[in-house]
C-alpha cells in the first residue's frame, strides 16, 4: 500500500454497515489482511501523523483494538512492516541525523527494528549497472534472458523455505545467549551515555531504549530460524547485534563550513582580512559538542534566574560576549597558545551565527525586546526607549541569547 493514500481505518480496520443485514461489521485493513505476513508501505513519510499513530498498537503489541458502533474487539495483526520513506528535502542531508531527514515521529521510529539509509551518490560503475539493468528489463522483460541473473534457487523454493522456517522452527534462548544479549544491550546503553556526558555525538539514529533490546531478541530469533536451529546461540546473537549496529550508525557526515553564513555588519566600511580565520571548517561531532555546551549553560543560567527571582520579571538569556568567554574557559585545557585562542574565539562567533540564523537553535534578542524587560543594555536606555549609537558594539556582542523553546538537545 501507499502511505499517502492510506488512512488509519484503511491500515487497521473499519466498522461499516452491511447493506444486506443493516448491521455493523468489521472490515479488515491492510495490517489485518497481512496477518502472519509482511505489509509493505511505500511513501511512509507522506502519511498523515494521525494515521501513523493508528499503527502504534499493531507494531508494539501485534493487535488492533476496535471500539466503535457498539463493537468492541481485539484482532490479531501479527505482521512485519517494511516501510520506505523519502528524505524531507528530496536528498539526504549527511550533516543531520536520520530523524531530521525523514518526516516520522520519534514513537514510530522507535518501533522499527532496522533502518537502512540508501544514498544516491554519483558513481560511474553503479550508474552504468543500474542503467544496463533497466534497459535489459525493457528490452526482454524476463530475467532468464540474461544468464548472469539466473539464481540457484527459484522463487517457489525461497517461498517454501520461508513458510517452513516460520511454521516449524521455534528457537529458544539458551542461558549463554541470554547473558550475551544483556551484555550487548548494556554496551549500547553505556556507549550512548558516555557520548552524552562528554558532549560527543553518539552513533545511534534513535535513543537506545528497551525497544532496542526487544529488537535484538527478535533479530537473534530470526537468525536462528534462518539456519533452522532450535536453540539461539551466541553466534546468532552476535550476527543480530551486527545488523542492529549497522542500522543505527549514522552515514558519514561531512565537515561543516562555518563560512556558509556571513554575519552582516552595521558598518559600510570594508572589513580587513582576518588573519586568525585559518580554520573555516569544523567536524559535525565538534559542532554538536560545542552546541550542547552552550545550550546546557544557557538553560542552566535560565533555570537559576527563575529560581532566584520567582516574584520578579528578569532579563532572560546571556550576553553573547559572556557566553563566548564562558565557553573559552571550559575549553582552556584544549588551547595552548594565543593564536589558537583567537582562532577558537572566531570559530565560536561563527558557530553562534549559524545556530541563530541557520539552525535556529538559539534566538538573539534585539534591543527592542530587551527594553520590554526593563533592562538597561548597551545601545538602548530603558527610561526613554531611544536607541543610541551602535558604534561601540558593531558585532552584537552585548545582545542577549536564549535557547529556542522547542529545541531538544540532540545526543544523536
Amino acid at each position: 500500500t501507499s502511505g499517502k493514500a492510506s488512512t488509519a481505518a484503511g491500515l487497521t480496520a473499519a466498522v461499516v454497515k452491511d447493506e444486506e443485514s443493516s448491521e455493523f461489521v468489521i472490515e479488515a485493513g491492510a495490517l489485518m489482511l497481512a496477518d502472519n505476513g509482511v505489509c509493505c508501505i511505500d511513501e511512509f513519510d507522506k502519511m498523515d501523523p494521525k494515521d501513523q499513530v493508528a499503527i502504534h498498537e499493531a507494531m508494539e503489541q501485534q493487535t488492533i483494538s476496535i471500539t466503535k458502533a457498539g463493537i468492541k474487539a481485539t484482532l490479531n495483526a501479527r505482521t512485519s512492516i517494511l516501510a520506505a520513506a523519502n528524505p524531507v528535502a528530496g536528498r539526504y542531508d549527511k550533516s543531520r541525523s536520520l530523524r531530521h531527514n525523514v518526516n516520522m515521529s520519534a514513537p514510530i521510529m522507535s518501533r522499527f527494528d532496522l533502518f537502512f539509509i540508501v544514498i544516491d551518490e554519483c558513481n560511474d560503475v553503479t550508474d552504468y549497472n543500474i542503467a544496463e539493468r533497466i534497459i535489459d528489463l525493457h528490452t526482454s522483460g524476463t530475467r532468464a534472458s540474461n544468464p548472469s541473473l539466473v539464481t540457484q534457487y527459484t522463487f517457489n523454493d525461497i517461498r517454501d523455505y520461508i513458510t517452513y522456517v516460520k511454521a516449524a522452527v521455534q528457537p529458544k534462548l539458551t542461558s549463554a545467549a541470554k547473558e550475551h544479549i544483556i551484555g550487548l544491550y548494556k554496551q549500547l546503553r553505556l556507549r550512548e551515555t558516555s557520548s552524552s556526558s562528554t558532549g560527543r555525538v553518539s552513533l545511534s539514529s534513535t535513543p537506545i531504549t528497551v525497544r532496542q533490546l526487544e529488537s535484538l531478541i527478535r533479530l537473534s530469533e530470526a537468525v536462528a530460524k534462518m539456519y533452522c536451529q532450535e536453540d539461539i546461540e551466541i553466534k546468532h546473537v552476535q550476527e543480530a547485534y551486527r545488523l542492529l549496529s549497522k542500522a543505527i550508525i549514522h552515514v558519514d557526515q561531512p565537515d561543516i563550513d562555518l563560512n556558509e553564513y556571513n554575519r552582516p555588519t552595521v558598518t559600510d566600511e570594508p572589513m580587513e582580512k582576518d588573519t586568525t580565520n585559518n580554520e573555516t571548517k569544523i567536524s559535525v561531532d565538534e559542532y554538536k559538542r560545542l552546541t550542547n555546551i552552550m545550550v546546557y549553560q544557557l538553560r542552566k543560567l535560565d533555570e537559576e534566574q527563575e529560581n532566584e527571582n520567582q516574584s520578579t520579571v528578569v532579563m532572560p538569556g546571556v550576553k553573547r560576549r559572556e557566553l563566548v568567554n564562558w565557553v573559552l574557559e571550559q575549553l582552556a585545557d584544549e588551547i595552548n597558545s594565543l593564536d589558537e585562542l583567537a582562532r577558537k574565539k572566531v570559530a565560536l562567533d561563527k558557530i553562534i551565527d549559524r545556530l541563530v540564523h541557520v539552525d535556529e537553535i538559539l534566538i538573539q534578542l534585539d534591543k527592542r525586546t530587551v527594553s520590554q524587560f526593563g533592562a538597561a543594555t548597551d545601545g538602548k536606555t530603558a527610561a526613554t526607549g531611544e536607541e543610541e549609537e551602535d558604534s561601540e558594539d558593531p558585532d552584537g556582542n552585548n545582545l542577549y541569547l536564549i535557547v529556542h523553546p522547542n529545541y531538544a538537545t540532540e545526543d544523536q
